[in-house]
């Protein structure tokens, strides 16, 4: 009867000896999202899809890239003249400009992080901007010359200063959201009455994870 009771006793002990093991071991700090991975679409000097990786710097900053591109098809219309044909011939011309743009961006978030919010809130952004524009010009036939392709290719870089804010949307998602505009004025051909190229604003909205 003795070793009944004692065993009992056991027993009914076990529930408690097992939540003061379960209390004594250590809690797991939750893990820190310090990466993003953004893809959306921006306008500036003109349209394209980015995608974007950010990577959580020290203190408020974090550091990243981008990459997109935008081809664009356009077509025109004009009238082709010359003292021996006598006469206009409509010309058509049809090209592409394909646009592959490069981004380094350093953003500074105005509020401090927290563990459970990394990568959100309101932000200033430093970004170096380069873009590589490809062009193809496909030419019809006149009285007097054959069809031909022409192609080109511009480089360029240029700084911008962007305003935005990313949106926490759950534990892993964030909206960015951003304005911004080219801070260097670039100059133009002597013969234009304008100086300089008017500085190009845009906007920018993309949807990432962050892990």
């Amino acid at each position: 009867m003795p070793y009944r009771l004692s065993g009992l006793l056991a027993l009914l002990s076990l529930p408690a000896l097992v939540a003061q093991a379960q209390t004594l071991e250590p809690e797991t700090p939750p893990q820190t999202s310090k990466q993003a991975l953004k893809i959306g679409l921006r306008v500036f000097e003109q349209p394209d899809v980015a995608l974007s990786y950010e990577r959580w710097l020290p203190a408020r900053w974090s550091l990243s890239t981008t990459l997109g591109y935008f081809p664009q098809h356009y077509t025109s219309y004009g009238l082709w003249y010359t003292n021996a044909a006598g006469q206009q011939q409509p010309t058509v011309e049809q090209g592409v400009n394909r646009y592959y743009n490069v981004d380094v961006q350093a953003r500074y978030y105005f509020r401090r992080r927290t563990a459970g919010r990394p990568l959100t809130g309101w932000y200033a952004a430093l970004v170096l901007h380069g873009s590589h524009v490809r062009t193809t010009r496909e030419y019809g036939p006149t009285p007097t010359t054959a069809a031909y392709v022409a192609y080109s290719a511009v480089t360029r870089l240029q700084p911008q200063l962007q305003l935005g804010r990313q949106w926490g949307l759950g534990s892993r998602l964030v909206l960015d959201t951003f304005v911004g505009t080219e801070i260097l004025r670039r100059a133009l051909s002597r013969n234009t009455q304008a100086r300089y190229q008017p500085l190009n604003r845009g906007a920018g909205l993309q949807l990432g994870y962050r892990f």
